[in-house]
Formats: C-alpha cells, structure tokens, sequence
C-alpha cells in the first residue's frame, strides 16, 4: 500500500516511523524523478531530478540530502507540477544540457554499482529514500549505456524497480519530464538463423499515417555499441507500412570491425537508436532482445506492429521465398519489402495445464500436450542425449528416449512421479515426470519449455554448445484478464484451445480439482485366422471409457457406436463378424 502525506515536518516523522515499523513504502510530497547515477563519458554529468506530483507547492529551504550525495537547499519553492535538477558539476552540465536551470555541485558521487539516496526535511525528517540497483529487475540501459533512471509514477513506490524504466532519451531528460515509451516505429520481424536462401534481416513497421525517415539512423546488434550501422538517407519506411534491411547491408565489408549478425545459438538483440544529422545519438525508439532461434524461423510481433516477439508460423518478410528454395534464390529473398505477421507458432508441444496454487496437501503440476500430427521425440532425434527442459519458472530435463504420440497429454510434477500417481489414481499409461524444481509463483511469472538444437560445429569458436529453442511459454499472472478465481479455490489454470496461443489470457479458464486426461486411445484390430473375424482390443489399464465407433467410408463425420470399453485395468476385447473388416475403426 501506498500512502501520501503534506504539512508539517511532524507529518514526515510520522510518516516514515509508521514506513520503518510496518514496511510500507511511502511517497513524500515530492520525489526523485530521474537519476543519471552512470553517465556517458563523463561521471561529473551525474544528475538528480525532483519532481512535486501534488497540488500545493512544496519548500526546498533546508531540505538535504544526506546519502548517495551531499546537497543542501539553500533556498527556493517546488510549485506543484514542476520539477528541480541537481547536478554534479553545473557548469559540464550546461554545455550537455544547454537551456537547462540546475542546482549544484553536490558533493560525493554515486555509485555506478547500485546506491541510496535519502533526501530530509529541514529539521532531519525524511522526505525519500531510494535504494537504486543494476539488476533485479532494475533497467540496465541506464547502466552506462546513455539512459537515465525515470520514474514512472511519482506517487509510487520509488524502490520498486518495476516503477522506473530507462529513458528513451540519450542522455535523459532533466528538467522536464521523459518521452518514457514510443509505438510510431518498431522493430517489428527479425530473421537470425540462416542458411541460403535466407540471410539474417529485420523488418520495421510504421505504425502512423505519415511516411518515417531512419535515413542516418542507427542500427545494431548491442546496446553497449548502438552506432555500429548506419542507414543511408534517406531511407524511408511508408505510412503504416514495411521495410526490411538486410544482412548484405549491415554485415558488409565495408563497415570494418562494426560489421555484425546475429547470434542465433545463444540469442541477440536488436537495437534501433535515432541520430541528428552529425551522427549525435538522440532517442532510443526500439530495443528487443530475444533467445536462440530455429533454422530458417522468424521472431515478430504480435500482435502485429504492438506485441512482444514470438516465434513465427512462417517468414513474412515480403517474399514466399522458403527453406525448401534452392540456395539460388537469396537474391529474390533480399526484394521482400515486409508485410504483416503471420502470428505465432504453436507446438509441437504445448503448455495446457498450470496448477500454480494447489490446495493444501495438493502438489503443482503442468501438463504438456502433443498437439502435433504425429509422435514427437522430447530428445534430440541426432544427439538423443540432449533432451528437452524447463528452464524458465521451474526447471526440469526430460530422461532420454522419451516421446509423445499424436494428442497425448503427460504431467511434469513437484514430487515424486510415483507418489503423485498414487495420491491422484493415475492410469499406468498416463506418463509422469519429475520432480521439477522451483515453486511456482502465486502471483504468475513466465513458464518456458525448450528444445536442443543441433550443437554448435567445429567451424563456431563454441563448439559443441548446445542452442535452447523455445518450444511453448506461458507468462500466466494471478490478476486480470487472466482467471484471477485459481488461487482462492486451489484450482489450475486450463489451455481451452491447446492448438492456439497460449500467451494470450483469453484462452485460458480456471478449472476445478485436477482432472488428469487419459492418454491416447491404443486401438489395436486383428484378424481371426478360423473364423475371419474381426477382434478389437483396448488395452488396461484405463482411467476413463473408451467408445469404440465404426464407419463403411473414412470420413471426418458419420461414426457410429459399436460398443464402450468401460474404465478398468484388464484389456477389453471385442469380436465382430467377418463382415466388419471392410469397415473403418477408431476409439474416443
């Protein structure tokens, strides 16, 4: 909880005692807006900036501050609304930040590592106090990397990493408040595994109805060097449309050591940083970072033009150019111009069950379906022994040798498969796996499921390395729009359609006690040599009926009912006359 406070000093005492006795992080009547704690070039350009987020005007006079840096108001008044700088060197400031009122020199310096700063009252009470960090969720561009801390809301709390971003400004924006995001030009498609005819590319979109021009803009592979490729100009990408550049372009010879692709094996990212016509780094408009990538995949935005990056169904580029082209047609994969994305791909293998928030005595799970056509290997079919794993939420590495047939549903527990398959009566042929390690989170956090690549040959300086392909991922949350009924009932989260996007809250439910599906129906048919008759056999043991249905045609409608196997652990067989071997069988 939030609280918010003004008048007199003894309303400061009384505020942050109340903080310090019950842990609640208060904001003051004024805050700490924007910190340049790791300037570009120049530790003297450090910066503070003050904001007042209320109504009524707010007195500096005597306020100090006592940690990270050592300042003190000699005099002025903070109406509501506006914002104060303090500066390190004022005067290295100025030629930065020309225009811009400031205050200073402060004395000390903070720290590049992660600091806190306190700011108090007049008579010593404390106004705020802010513990920055360079990990745990705290921005890292503002590492050193030529953004500022910025606040996103002042009345928040001002240690929740998750309350400040990095500016999208070069240099950040001290005495005014910060761009903080930008839409009109993203990164919005990025091609990184390629063998001809594919080379590495990423696609922008124009998300206004006015054309953009990233002529002398800068594209790279780091934020820690941004400036590595520069567009020519003009280099315009149309009103609510594409471009695409590509690796012929920012790979050439020509760019000497700043020359660059991506790394597909252990991910990359793609950074896009807006420049002033003498080249000077101006605005950050998109930076994405991203995993390893299959062979010939794309990583796109979805929704289109707005959403995070997921992997593809299909390139779309601009060209129908595919992996099965011959190495030819590199040519006529470069003229593709970009187009809308095709949406994400899903399976083989998906997420369809979360229990994050069992019950008391009940034991988490996930359920990972097969939602494929045929059997998937959870194994490296060329290096058996690299096989599949959650590494992201909870972590597990399948057993060699293991697969899922078409359709079927198998557990990954938090206890001992046995155990868990006694406590909840599992059928024998449902398959279990575990221990995972790691709780999951009752408050949601992002659940990953990988696969091998092919390693890294002799011809890459790691060779033997073993690329993660990211399989399926569910980024669930305990709040809305995701079912928010799942922590308070001691249910599960439910995939309704296992063969759509499972990060997209809309197609998950919350379910009652955990219901574990039966595995695929096994139908086996044999012909009897005496009489020519037809046996049909479901084997045991079955943890739900079997229907078995027949048709004269194979067609997708116009089953009919033959017989039930009913639950049980004995085989169930079944013998039909002679006649019936020119019919079609199947079981549900």
């Amino acid at each position: 909880m939030n609280s918010r406070f003004r008048g007199a000093p003894s309303g400061v005492r009384l505020a942050a005692a109340l903080a310090a006795a019950g842990g609640i992080a208060l904001a003051g009547p004024i805050a700490i807006s924007e910190v340049n704690y790791f300037p570009v070039g120049d530790s003297d350009l450090e910066f503070i900036e003050l904001v007042n987020p209320e109504s009524t005007s707010f007195t500096l006079t005597g306020c100090r501050f006592t940690a990270g840096v050592d300042y003190t108001f000699a005099n002025g008044v903070l109406a509501p609304g506006a914002r104060i700088v303090v500066a390190r060197d004022p005067a290295k400031f100025a030629a930065r930040y020309p225009g811009v009122t400031t205050l200073g020199p402060y004395q000390k310096k903070l720290s590049n590592d992660g600091d806190t700063v306190v700011l108090t009252s007049a008579d010593g009470g404390e106004l705020i106090r802010l513990k920055y960090g360079v990990d745990n969720g705290w921005p890292t561009r503002a590492h050193g990397l030529g953004s500022s801390l910025e606040i996103v809301d002042p009345n928040g709390d001002p240690n929740d990493p998750t309350n400040w971003r990095n500016s999208l400004e070069y240099h950040g924006s001290p005495g005014r408040a910060g761009a903080g995001t930008q839409s009109a030009i993203v990164i919005n498609e990025i091609m990184t595994h390629t063998d001809p005819p594919f080379e590495d590319a990423v696609e922008f979109r124009n998300n206004t109805a006015q054309p953009i021009d990233l002529g002398g803009y800068f594209l790279s592979n780091t934020e820690t060097k941004p400036t590595k490729y520069r567009f020519p100009r003009p280099w315009v990408v149309p009103a609510r449309g594409y471009r695409v550049v590509y690796e012929k372009d920012f790979d050439a010879a020509s760019l000497g050591a700043d020359a660059f692709t991506f790394n597909s094996a252990h991910g990359d990212e793609a950074v896009l940083l807006a420049a002033d016509s003498k080249g000077t780094p101006t605005l950050w408009l998109d930076s994405v970072a991203f995993g390893a990538t299959a062979n010939g995949a794309t990583l796109g935005r979805f929704p289109d033009g707005t959403g995070p990056l997921t992997t593809q169904r299909r390139q779309t580029l601009g060209t129908d150019i595919s992996a099965a082209f011959p190495e030819n047609f590199l040519d006529a994969f470069r003229l593709g111009g970009g187009a809308s994305n095709a949406g994400p791909a899903v399976g083989p293998i998906v997420i369809s069950q979360i229990n994050y928030a069992p019950a008391a005595g009940d034991v988490e799970f996930l359920q990972i379906r097969n939602v494929a056509g045929q059997t998937v290997p959870l194994f490296d079919p060329v290096v058996p022994t690299n096989t599949w794993q959650f590494s992201s939420g909870v972590g597990f590495t399948f057993p060699t040798g293991l697969q899922l047939v078409a359709g079927e549903a198998a557990l990954v527990v938090r206890t001992n498969p046995a155990a868990f398959r006694a406590r909840y009566q599992i059928a024998a042929n449902v398959q279990i796996f575990g221990p995972f390690t790691n709780a999951l989170n009752n408050a949601g956090e992002k659940i990953a499921l990988f696969r091998p690549d092919e390693p890294q040959g002799p011809q890459h300086p790691d060779a033997g390395f073993v690329p993660q392909i990211l399989v399926d991922e569910v980024a669930y949350q305990a709040t809305a729009p995701w079912p928010t009924n799942v922590v308070a009932t001691g249910g599960y989260l439910e995939r309704i359609d296992p063969a759509a996007f499972g990060n997209d809250p809309r197609n998950w439910r919350a379910a009652g006690l955990p219901v574990i599906p039966p595995a695929p129906v096994r139908l086996s048919i044999e012909r009897i040599a005496l009489t020519g008759n037809v046996k049909l056999t479901v084997p045991g043991p079955r943890n739900a009926a079997v229907r078995i249905e027949a048709q004269p045609i194979l067609a997708s409608t116009g089953w009919i009912f033959v017989a039930e196997a009913p639950v049980g652990a004995a085989d169930f067989a079944l013998e039909l006359p002679a006649s019936e071997v020119t019919r079609f069988f199947r079981g549900r």
